[in-house]
């Protein structure tokens, strides 16, 4: 039997709200490095989510989530990722709310297969994670 492994940064179980997902927290594949990057990854096969969590969004947050996908894109390996996936889903997961500045700053850095996007609460993530598995 697999032995389960206590995400500290799965805030809203997504372990077990999500099964169909492979879910890795990014501490494990990036130590102890000081590589700013998001913290969780749900790999799904052909969809990849990536989730940062954060009490207050900032743009600092949307572009770690953007490096994130890009270091994810040029080393797939590095993240136990053995498909070829379609499309990238950036996840900001903000306990308060995202003025509309912010709102417009993460749309602006949504470009091709690379969606970005916000969650307001626990009950808000697994809904738009579940959300991109219909499209």
């Amino acid at each position: 039997m697999k032995e389960e492994t206590f995400l500290a940064r799965d805030k809203c179980n997504l372990k077990t709200k999500i099964r169909e997902c492979e879910l890795i927290d990014l501490d494990k594949i990036y130590g102890l490095q000081e590589t700013k990057h998001a913290d969780l990854l749900l790999n799904c096969g052909e969809l990849v989510i990536i989730v940062e969590e954060t009490s207050t969004m900032r743009s600092a947050d949307i572009t770690q989530i953007i490096s994130t996908i890009d270091n994810l894109m040029r080393d797939k390996e590095k993240y136990g990722i053995k498909t070829d996936p379609k499309k990238y889903i950036g996840i900001v997961h903000s306990n308060s709310r995202v003025d509309s500045i912010g709102r417009k700053y993460l749309h602006s850095k949504t470009k091709g297969n690379m969606i970005l996007n916000i969650a307001n609460c626990c009950d808000d993530l697994p809904r738009k994670i579940r959300k991109y598995f219909s499209k």
